[in-house]
């Protein structure tokens, strides 16, 4: 393992009493390459810091952990590094790197680390940090990534996707198989998912461009967009609207709900569905070949599309809903 050290010295001016006041700011990087095949998996535990993690085209792992420390002097700075303990290490195809605190005192306020780590295109990651955003680039395997306070970012994950954050945004470029995402204070957002997804917030949007695989959305307060649904979807909010367009016959039944908002549901010709819309306190209106099954006032409506199939269920308390047909997204 590699350690390069830097002493900066906060100076506004020559005099050593204004280093001293101001304080000194010790920065040094910790490295170290791993031989690794295909197929193996990262596992990263940090008690603080960023991370991010790109592929390259090589059978290597190369970790860079950059450290900065804010204290009054040198000797200060020292004291805090001895408060953490570094690991890294190998283990066939995997890695481990380890970053935790050895001490009670909290010194987050004191150090910022950050990690930069290159991995084969072919691999896995599993990552957690209690301090920090995630940013993990394509990978041909699973992400599994948690944080207690950051964002995660994503690019295209081949396999199951696994992203957990408690105060900020997730960003998910695609995903193969099945997604779970989960943030409890900020909006998602989801290029592409081929497989199941699953997203929850408490307190943000949740807008997904193009889906192929069952959906769920769930917010508490926020809006939630499905431009293209190529299967079922259950979505959620508590105070939104929600937009989405059917493309694809759907095996089974779609729930769109609002607690306080409108919903816009655009169907694809040719798809065989059962409506079953009602508001409370708004109005239906269609531009689909309903034939009418039961009721159809301005308030509530049941009816067939086509041959009839799975349910369309559709719920708002406060608001509109609209039904369009676009005749250009049948697949």
């Amino acid at each position: 393992m590699t350690v390069r050290h830097k002493l900066l010295l906060g100076l506004l001016g020559s005099n050593l009493l204004a280093a001293v006041a101001f304080g000194a700011r010790i920065e040094d990087t910790l490295d170290k390459d791993f031989t690794v095949h295909a197929g193996g998996t990262l596992f990263l535990d940090t008690a603080e810091g960023s991370v991010e993690v790109v592929s390259w085209d090589k059978e290597q792992v190369r970790v860079t952990i950059e450290r900065k420390v804010k204290a009054r002097n040198e000797e200060e700075a020292r004291e805090v590094l001895d408060h953490y303990r570094f690991e890294m290490d190998g283990k066939g195809d995997d890695v481990q790197v380890t970053v935790d605190r050895t001490g009670r005192h909290n010194y987050s306020d004191q150090i910022e680390l950050s990690f930069a780590i290159s991995v084969p295109r072919t691999y896995s990651v599993d990552i957690a940090t209690s301090g920090g955003g995630i940013r993990v680039g394509d990978l041909d395997g699973r992400a599994i990534c948690e944080t207690a306070g950051g964002g995660v970012t994503l690019g295209a994950i081949s396999g199951p996707v696994q992203a957990i954050t408690a105060g900020g945004s997730i960003n998910l470029k695609s995903c193969d198989r099945k997604a779970v995402l989960e943030t409890a204070g900020g909006d998602i957002r989801v290029s592409e998912s081929v497989g199941e997804l699953v997203a929850t917030t408490s307190g943000g949007s949740i807008r997904i461009e193009q889906s192929r695989g069952p959906v769920v959305a769930r917010t508490s307060g926020g809006n939630i967009s499905l431009s293209e649904a190529g299967a079922a979807f259950d979505l959620e909010t508590a105070g939104g609207n929600i937009e989405t367009e059917l493309t694809a016959q759907p095996a089974e039944d779609c729930h769109a709900s609002t607690a306080a908002g409108n919903i816009s549901v655009t169907v694809a010709d040719g798809l065989n569905l059962d409506l079953d819309a009602m508001t409370s306190a708004g109005r239906i209106r269609t531009q689909l070949p309903i034939a009418v099954t039961g009721e159809f006032l301005e308030y509530r409506a049941s009816g067939q599309l086509n041959k009839g199939g799975p349910e369309l269920v559709l719920r708002t308390s406060a608001g509109n809903i609209d039904l369009d047909r676009n005749a250009n997204t049948a697949h």
